[in-house]
């Protein structure tokens, strides 16, 4: 297999296409066609969203998993539609431009899939994915026709495999159905087909599946017991519940968990928790832009979102009962207003984690001008500086310490420090953009202040350091001077910041130390507090 074919249908590039037929088939869950598949029946008789559109169907009975899944699948996947892949992605077409010709355009791409991949994938009616491990996967497509063109590289319980080249996707076909996935998994695939034992199909995930997903079009479940180590270390002990499944279908999306009743206490707690913390900055947020208005677009954004996410809190707080956790989001499918739902709860939760994230980009100024200030700091010390005069024992410690040749900067003490630059008085979000800006006598109202500051205070100068135009960071240099024999230091350079504007400010320093022996300077960045 060569060409187009090749480079669809084989390697990693053989993933976007199964996923873009698993979008679409998520997508126009709601067929509007009318004949049954083997995975599904649609009712017909389910009024449309829009008189003038023909009636929404909705999907009957619940989700049945193909025996070829294995039994040892930690995960599953399974979207379904109740015609074919093509009818949903007609019932797709949103300026309804596709309505003439729908027989000559099936035929075209039948040919095209023929002459290329081999594949017809739009009479698929179904994809399912499972997972066994952390590498190892397959996908399923039932419904399909034609056959694999491919490189038959190998055979497993009398069905050919087929790859292309060094890929590590492997193609095998039973019947109506198309396995592709890592060798491993498509081997246990074969084998689940032909033997009832090895196969997922009356297994627990199967029956979670079964048990909850009636009239669904999307169902996702998860062992979590099983899930390797990689997927679950940053889960809590304390709200590591036993299974998870999330489906989605005409009376909308469904998330349950199932677990030990404290786990599943705590996880309420969590999300509750989650969504307090969430529709409280949305609102702190909402606040902020009507008093102080600044971004336009940003301003209307947050207003939206603060209003959003008040609905959402409601909308997503857990109900509990017993060892189950349920949060329901009712978006109905077929309906023509889930656009403007699903934009509304993404904003909801999207609009305060952009805000957070807005803040996280701010702090690159810290990190980027601490850096200049050890940089320079190091760079001070290694340079001799003489003074003139003799160095006497009648001189005092702190002048002494101006005397030794390698020093860090100072301002003529044995230590000290230069002073937290703007003062933290001086409120950054007042200014422009959020800003404290340096100005000549610190004119221009708030959050402007005098760049005297900067040049007037020699340990600054010292590190040959300020800042000249507008930033969010306040800035502060503590130094401790030995004046003996060839000099040593300590220091540490520091910016805070209060990037919301709370009063509490988050802390970034580091720290380092000089001698003859060079400069030595600590890991990384301590930062406490990073986007307060």
């Amino acid at each position: 297999m060569t060409g187009l074919g090749a480079r669809y249908c084989f390697g990693m590039r053989s993933l976007p296409l199964v996923s873009l037929s698993a979008m679409l088939a998520l997508s126009t869950a709601c067929d509007k066609g009318s004949s049954e598949s083997p995975a599904a029946t649609a009712d017909p008789e389910t009024p449309a969203a829009d008189p003038g559109s023909p009636p929404v169907q909705r999907l009957q009975g619940a989700i049945e998993i193909p025996a070829a899944v294995p039994s040892d699948a930690i995960a599953i996947f399974s979207v379904r539609v109740p015609s074919s892949m093509f009818t949903s992605m007609l019932s797709a077409d949103p300026m309804g431009l596709a309505t003439e010709g729908m027989d000559d355009l099936k035929k075209e791409l039948d040919e095209f899939f023929g002459k290329t991949v081999g594949i017809q994938v739009l009479d698929a009616t179904a994809i399912t994915g499972f997972a066994r491990g952390e590498k190892d996967f397959g996908i399923i497509l039932s419904g399909v026709g034609g056959g694999i063109k491919a490189k038959k590289t190998g055979e497993h319980g009398g069905v050919a495999i087929y790859s292309d080249g060094d890929s590590p996707i492997r193609l095998a076909q039973q019947g109506d159905m198309l396995i592709l996935g890592t060798e491993t998994a498509v081997k246990a695939s074969i084998d689940a087909s032909a033997d009832a034992s090895k196969s997922a199909k009356g297994g627990e995930l199967a029956k979670f599946i079964a048990e909850q997903s009636d009239g669904a079009a999307m169902a996702i479940a998860a062992d979590l017991t099983k899930l390797p180590a990689e997927f679950t270390r940053e889960i809590p002990p304390t709200v590591m519940v036993d299974r998870g499944l999330l489906t989605f279908g005409f009376e909308g999306l469904k998330l349950r968990a199932e677990g030990e009743t404290d786990k599943i206490d705590a996880l309420a707690g969590v999300v509750n928790s989650g969504l307090a913390m969430a529709a409280g900055e949305a609102e702190k947020q909402r606040e902020r832009v009507l008093k102080d208005p600044d971004d336009v677009a940003e301003g209307a954004a947050i207003i939206l979102g603060a209003h959003y996410m008040r609905s959402a809190k409601k909308m997503l707080t857990p109900t509990v009962d017993g060892g189950t956790l349920t949060i329901e989001v009712p978006i109905k499918a077929g309906d023509p207003a889930i656009l403007a739902a699903v934009a509304g709860i993404g904003a909801a939760i999207a609009v305060p984690a952009f805000v957070k994230y807005t803040r996280r980009s701010k702090t690159a100024e810290a990190r980027v001008q601490i850096a200049k200030m050890f940089d320079a700091a190091s760079a001070y010390f290694n340079e001799e500086h003489v003074d003139r005069g003799p160095a006497t024992d009648t001189l005092a410690a702190e002048e002494l310490a101006a005397r030794a040749p390698h020093r860090c900067p100072n301002n003529g003490k044995l230590s000290g420090e230069s002073g937290v630059t703007p003062p933290l008085s001086v409120d950054c979000n007042a200014g422009p953009g959020g800003r404290c800006v340096p100005s000549a006598g610190g004119k221009g109202g708030p959050g402007h202040y005098d760049m005297s500051l900067w040049t007037d205070n020699d340990v600054w100068n010292g590190l040959n350091f300020q800042q000249e135009e507008g930033h969010h960071f306040h800035y502060n240099f503590i130094w401790t001077n030995d004046a003996s024999g060839y000099g040593s230091c300590q220091f540490t350079a520091q910016a805070f910041g209060d990037l919301d504007g709370d009063g509490v400010f988050s802390t970034f320093e580091r720290s380092g130390a000089g001698d003859e022996n060079g400069m030595n300077g600590a890991a990384g960045l301590y930062i406490d507090k990073e986007v307060e």
